[in-house]
């Protein structure tokens, strides 16, 4: 009688055992390219679905079939890092799935051998929130400064069209609570790489409102050179069309300070009719933004500015219809849309 417990222990053992070893765990952690963590997953690969995560890299973990050579050039190719677990066994994987073609996605192991990842297996990864970034359309318009920086959105409300035909939303886009400061060369200006729908822009110095409007109207407006920072608000809409393959909407806060803001001078205090007008200008980069005019003059003509050096300068002769009186100008540096 006193054997049997041991031998109802010694059986169970043998049995929990035995059940564990027919049970594959496997933990997956998704990278993006940069290093950025996707994701962490962990699950009983055998039971999972071919559609989850832990059920395609199990399936690309077990792959056996070898290729020979890449499909596609990795070093121009989208691909996103696993670290697999596998019952305590640890691999690295970079994977190239294919939007174009389902039978051209491949990974590479980390000794560098390349395997062909199964073509139910890259369609059904690319249909998963983690394959964002293969989809060119996933990632929103980027808003740019005069200077080519980009300003980092503070809210973004982004959707793009999956290889399901359906909409996701964007998870990994980046976005800050802070306003940064841009420095723009010259002039203030900002454009949009894919200008929105809809756009509402209210720029401040200060506690001084300078405007609020429409993105298509932002005046021609100059700062002080001593204290010229400007306080930005965007709200940006792209709208959803039938053909539409994302939309969505963005806010940005930011400032904005003006280095080298451009400087306009004439030579002369006094002039009369006839009389020829040297205008110069400093700290332009784009003539064809040069905004000029004289209020006091009806139906001038335009002055033609030219580079001359470091400077910009036109020729402007006074019309003989000119009455004597105060000789005044407007000058300034159209915005960029």
């Amino acid at each position: 009688m006193l054997l049997i417990p041991a031998i109802t222990t010694l059986i169970y053992v043998y049995s929990v055992n035995a059940k564990n070893k027919a049970v594959d765990v496997l933990y997956v952690t998704l990278y993006d390219s940069t290093g950025e963590q996707l994701v962490a997953e962990q699950g009983y690969a055998k039971d999972a679905s071919l559609k989850s995560l832990v059920g395609i890299f199990y399936s690309i973990a077990q792959s056996k079939n070898l290729l020979a050579q890449p499909p596609t050039n990795p070093d121009e190719a989208t691909f996103v890092r696993a670290k697999l677990t596998l019952n305590g066994v640890q691999s690295d994987w970079r994977c190239y799935f294919s939007l174009e073609d389902n039978s051209l996605g491949y990974c590479v192991d980390a000794n560098g051998l390349v395997y062909k990842i199964d073509q139910t297996v890259n369609k059904n990864f690319l249909s998963l929130p983690y394959a964002e970034h293969f989809y060119t359309s996933a990632t929103p318009p980027s808003l740019l400064t005069i200077d080519r920086d980009t300003v980092i959105p503070t809210t973004i409300d982004w959707y793009y069209k999956n290889n399901s035909e359906d909409f996701l939303a964007t998870e990994f886009t980046p976005t800050t609570t802070q306003s940064h400061l841009y420095h723009m060369t010259g002039e203030f200006g900002f454009h949009f790489d894919t200008p929105p729908e809809e756009c509402e822009v209210t720029i401040r110095q200060g506690d001084v409102l300078l405007f609020n409007g429409s993105y298509q109207d932002i005046p021609s407006f100059t700062t002080d050179p001593e204290n010229n920072i400007l306080q930005v608000s965007v709200q940006a809409t792209w709208k959803k069309f039938t053909d539409s393959k994302s939309y969505g909407s963005a806010e940005y806060e930011f400032e904005a300070k003006i280095d080298t803001p451009a400087l306009f001078n004439i030579h002369k205090n006094e002039v009369s009719p006839g009389d020829l007008l040297i205008i110069s200008c400093a700290n332009v980069f784009n003539l064809s933004k040069i905004q000029f005019s004289i209020p006091s003059i009806d139906n001038h003509p335009t002055p033609i500015f030219h580079q001359d050096g470091e400077f910009v300068r036109a020729l402007f002769v006074i019309p003989e219809t000119f009455e004597e009186g105060d000789l005044s100008f407007t000058r300034s540096i159209k915005r960029n849309m």
